[in-house]
């Protein structure tokens, strides 16, 4: 588990897929050390709700196709309820799903084809103003440039956080009678916002879903492990458990007492 350290809680990533060599790099990391991650896993433990993230560094991110990054959770409980505002209910961990958001925002924009649109900047901000330190996005690289002239925004509500979604149509857009270039904005800031909302709703569905399995198989996995672990210790039998170099790997109870009363003898 990383980063090291005494904490009041642990929450560390144990199971990812898929387990490529990019989630490798967070297997373990200890998301509720970091506050900006902590505080949408607090929400959503508080709320029963998915919860959005601030914008944050991945760990699975590399130099090479760095992007920009969200997180959003979704509590499991003990008893499988997720009732928002309910008390009582046992925390068992996180289902989450790590957003690089290059790949989101382009999968949504992909949905819509219309050559008119080729040239039209859109950017993508965590929270209501359109700052660069709060820029999540922005496919023609447009913020701190002259480029950057007549962007039309939108809010987006999601899990718990304001996004801000701007829209700049292209030059050869924006003519004189204007109908064109309402009609278009409009158009396009509804279907990507639309699209933002119903893609990341399926990742952390589809991810849910999985870390559910996940929990299902890895409980029976421990219930036959318990089992075999009792009949291994309580059985009358002696047993010994060697490698195949003949070294002892583990003995049961009996196997010990079998042993005791011929030292005896």
């Amino acid at each position: 588990m990383r980063p090291p350290g005494v904490r009041p809680l642990y929450s560390a990533k144990e199971f990812l897929q898929p387990f490529d060599w990019r989630n490798q790099r967070a297997f373990g990391f200890d998301m509720y050390s970091e506050p900006e991650r902590r505080q949408a896993m607090d929400r959503a433990w508080k709320t029963g709700k998915a919860s959005l993230s601030e914008k944050v560094q991945l760990v699975q991110e590399t130099q090479e196709d760095l992007q920009r990054g969200v997180l959003i959770f979704l509590p499991i409980y003990t008893d499988q309820a997720q009732i928002p505002g309910a008390t009582n209910l046992t925390l068992r961990g996180w289902a989450f799903s790590a957003l690089r958001m290059k790949d989101v925002v382009n999968s949504a924009l992909s949905g819509i084809i219309n050559p008119d649109l080729e040239g039209t900047g859109v950017l993508v901000f965590d929270g209501t103003e359109p700052l660069a330190r709060n820029l999540l996005h922005d496919n023609l690289n447009l913020m701190g440039s002259d480029g950057l002239s007549h962007p039309s925004y939108e809010k987006l509500e999601i899990a718990g956080r304001t996004w801000l979604v701007g829209v700049q149509l292209a030059s050869r857009q924006v003519g004189p009678n204007g109908i064109g270039n309402a009609f278009w904005i409009t158009m396009l800031i509804g279907s990507s916002i639309s699209m933002v909302a119903a893609l990341i709703s399926r990742i952390l569905v589809s991810n849910h879903l999985s870390t559910r399995t996940a929990l299902a198989v890895s409980e029976a996995a421990a219930k036959e492990l318990s089992l075999s672990s009792t009949v291994f210790e309580e059985s009358s039998q002696g047993i010994l458990v060697t490698n195949p170099q003949g070294r002892i790997l583990m003995a049961n109870n009996a196997f010990y007492k079998q042993i005791w009363l011929q030292v005896c003898r």
